[in-house]
C-alpha cells in the first residue's frame, strides 16, 4: 500500500476519481499538494494538509448545514444504501481519526493517525510514510462512499 501511494498510479487515482467529485474538487489543490508531499516523503506536510478535510467532505457531501462534529456522523445521516464493505471500512477509518483522545498514555513505538491529537498538538510523532499512506487510502475509501452516494442519488 505505502509503494502504491507513492506511484503515478496514485496521482491517476486522485485527479481521475477523487477530482470527478464535487466535494473533492473544491480541495483539489490540497489534495495536489499533499499527494506531491507524499511522494517527495514529506510526510508532515502532507498529513497535516489532509486531516481536517475528511469531515469536510462527510458534510459536504451527506450532511450540509449538519451541526454535528463527527464525520462517522455525517456518513450515517445520509441513510443510503452502500457497499458494506467499503462504507464499513471509512466508517472504522473515520472513526480512528475522529476519536477524541483526552487522557492517553501512547505505548513506545505507537504511530497514532488521530486527527484530535495531531492538530491539538499532544502528538507530534505522527509524520510517517505509513500514517500519510493511511490518509490517503481513507480518502479512497470516501471517495468511493460519495460515488456511491451521488449514483444512487441519479437513480
Amino acid at each position: 500500500m505505502t509503494s502504491l501511494a507513492r506511484s503515478p498510479m496514485m496521482r491517476r487515482i486522485v485527479e481521475e476519481q477523487w477530482l470527478s467529485l464535487d466535494v473533492f474538487h473544491d480541495r483539489r489543490h490540497l489534495f495536489r499538494d499533499a499527494l506531491s508531499d507524499h511522494r517527495k516523503r514529506r510526510y508532515r506536510p502532507s498529513i497535516l494538509t489532509l486531516l481536517p478535510h475528511p469531515e469536510g467532505i462527510a458534510y459536504a457531501a451527506f450532511a450540509p448545514g449538519s451541526e454535528s462534529s463527527n464525520p462517522a456522523v455525517a456518513i450515517s445521516m445520509a441513510g443510503l444504501d452502500y457497499d458494506e464493505l467499503v462504507a464499513d471500512g471509512l466508517l472504522d477509518a473515520i472513526t480512528v481519526l475522529y476519536t477524541r483522545m483526552d487522557n492517553f498514555t501512547l505505548a513506545p513505538g505507537a504511530d497514532p493517525l488521530n486527527r484530535h491529537l495531531i492538530l491539538h498538538g499532544r502528538f507530534l510523532g505522527f509524520a510517517s510514510e505509513v500514517n500519510s499512506t493511511r490518509l490517503l487510502w481513507a480518502f479512497d475509501q470516501l471517495a468511493e462512499v460519495v460515488r456511491q452516494a451521488e449514483e444512487e442519488r441519479v437513480k
